[in-house]
């Protein structure tokens, strides 16, 4: 799922460099540099991706490879 998340952020966030590599618990904002209305970006290219709704007040806490990670998983649970 890592690596699923890492092209999600690439494509949904093309103007940051993301490494295959980044750290599942990097910052996005603080070491990536994105700021609110990408992380909004983020939201809905996992709605799109991989059918997972994130709430208005839930889409400020997709700040780490992991924190998307583990939405997604939550998310795909509930559904089974």
């Amino acid at each position: 799922m890592h690596n699923q998340v890492i092209g999600l952020l690439q494509r949904a966030l093309p103007k940051y460099e993301i490494a295959d590599n980044l750290d599942a618990q990097a910052d996005l904002m603080d070491e990536v540099g994105v700021d609110s209305l990408d992380l909004l970006n983020v939201a809905t290219a996992m709605e799109k991706e991989f059918g997972v709704a994130v709430a208005d007040h839930e889409w400020r806490e997709l700040r780490s490879v992991q924190s998307i990670v583990d939405i997604i998983a939550q998310r795909q649970l509930a559904k089974n």
